[in-house]
């Protein structure tokens, strides 16, 4: 509702202001292969994809019909200083209270990209955003497993415990993500930030007290 309040305001006081939405890889659901292209089907399978897609819908359906500049960012798995939660933040708190128990296989691949070149794509798509809607995929193209991120960031921690898994999936947790990106290069956008330049930068930002 909110999406459509503010597309609302463009449509009727400023419609020719660029609108870029953050969507997600969850609307792709479970990829048959691997990388993700822009033009995989989209078939969700946890609510925050379908609701993802459902907002991407009536952004296009705006784009099309009133003619708003729209793009689209289907980002993957983000991570910087100052998040507090999902894998990085839950592995920095579990793995300093000592506990070295994982849900799922641990073989799980995602594509993980840096807060700061997201924002950077985000302002490359402002300048491409029409009522043609451009989609592009947000990652780096290049996939690591749950596994490599904990324990990487363990070995940061100087605390080093064999880890275990439950080698039970989440429901709506897709094995496999890795972005397809030749579509937002081909704006002149590339990942700058390397993971595990990255991790550090987050372990370092979290033993500092996560300010």
């Amino acid at each position: 509702s909110t999406t459509i309040t503010l597309l609302e305001f463009l449509r009727l006081h400023s419609p020719k202001t660029s609108f870029v939405y953050p969507s997600s890889a969850a609307v792709y659901g479970i990829a048959e292969k691997l990388p993700i292209s822009e033009f995989t089907p989209l078939n969700p399978i946890s609510p925050y994809g379908v609701h993802k897609k459902i907002v991407e819908e009536i952004t296009q359906s705006y784009a099309h019909h009133f003619l708003i500049p729209v793009a689209i960012a289907r980002f993957f798995s983000l991570y910087g200083p100052g998040l507090r939660k999902q894998l990085l933040w839950d592995s920095c708190k579990k793995i300093e209270n000592r506990d070295f128990n994982f849900y799922g296989t641990g073989n799980e691949v995602r594509d993980w990209l840096h807060v700061k070149d997201a924002a950077h794509l985000l302002l490359t798509l402002t300048s491409h955003a029409s009522s043609d809607a451009l989609v592009v995929n947000g990652g780096t193209g290049k996939g690591i497993t749950v596994h490599e991120i904990i324990e990487d960031v363990s070995q940061r921690m100087n605390i080093k415990n064999p880890l275990k898994f439950s080698h039970k999936p989440k429901p709506g947790d897709p094995p496999g993500y890795i972005a397809d990106i030749k579509m937002a290069t081909c704006l002149g956008w590339k990942p700058q930030y390397l993971l595990q330049e990255g991790i550090e930068e987050y372990v370092h930002w979290y033993l500092s007290g996560a300010p």
